[in-house]
């Protein structure tokens, strides 16, 4: 598992990846529940071997979105 953020619109967001990303043409992406995080995830993640995970703005590493929002946006 690699661990990796990128900013998108000035927020950061964590993600990680697996090992051996892109060795065969299928890739699960993995999106956590609201108010979890990567981490909630972790034995379903340790079962593939070709994913990315990423927290969503406001959860686990990511930073908090600068705008208000809710679980019904």
């Amino acid at each position: 598992m690699i661990k990796q953020s990128e900013i998108i619109k000035n927020i950061k967001i964590n993600y990680y990846i697996s090992n051996n990303l892109f060795l065969n043409k299928h890739v699960y992406i993995f999106l956590h529940g609201w108010g979890a995080d990567t981490r909630s995830l972790k034995s379903i993640i340790n079962k593939v071997d070709n994913y990315i995970a990423i927290d969503l703005p406001g959860f686990g590493e990511s930073d908090r979105s600068k705008e208000t929002w809710g679980i019904e946006n």
